[in-house]
C-alpha cells in the first residue's frame, strides 16, 4: 500500500510505502515502487507521524482487571497512536520478577 499526499511533522510532503504490515519506504515519488494492484491511499490534508511510546501506563492485569485489562488498554493505546507501552506494577500480585512480566506479555500476545 502507498500512502500519498501526506505531510510530515515539519509540513513537508511525505509518502509511505507499506509492505507486509511494515513501513518499507518513506519519501516522495514512491509510486514507481508499487506492484500492480497495490492499494493507494490519498492522505491529503493529513499528517504522518512516528508512533508514540507511553512509558507509564496503569493497566491492572493481574488482579484489578475491572479497572483496566490488557485488551481494553491495548485497544485504547492503539487508537491513540501508541505502539509501545510500559506497564507499571500496580497489580495484585505485583509484577516484580522477569517470570511474572513474561507471563503478562504472553497473555497480551494471545489477545
Amino acid at each position: 500500500m502507498l500512502i500519498e499526499n501526506a505531510v510530515n511533522a515539519a509540513g513537508a510532503p511525505a509518502e509511505l510505502l507499506l509492505r507486509g504490515g511494515r513501513i518499507a519506504a518513506v519519501g516522495t515519488s514512491l509510486a514507481g515502487l508499487l506492484t500492480p494492484g497495490e492499494e493507494v491511499l490519498d492522505a491529503r490534508g493529513r499528517t504522518v507521524l512516528p508512533a508514540f511510546v507511553d512509558l507509564h501506563c496503569h493497566w491492572r492485569t493481574p488482579g484489578f482487571e475491572y479497572k483496566e485489562d490488557l485488551e481494553t488498554g491495548s485497544r485504547a493505546a492503539a487508537a491513540g497512536g501508541y505502539t509501545f507501552v510500559n506497564l507499571m506494577p500496580n497489580t495484585r500480585p505485583v509484577i516484580s520478577s522477569a517470570e511474572a512480566a513474561l507471563a503478562v506479555m504472553q497473555q497480551a500476545e494471545a489477545i
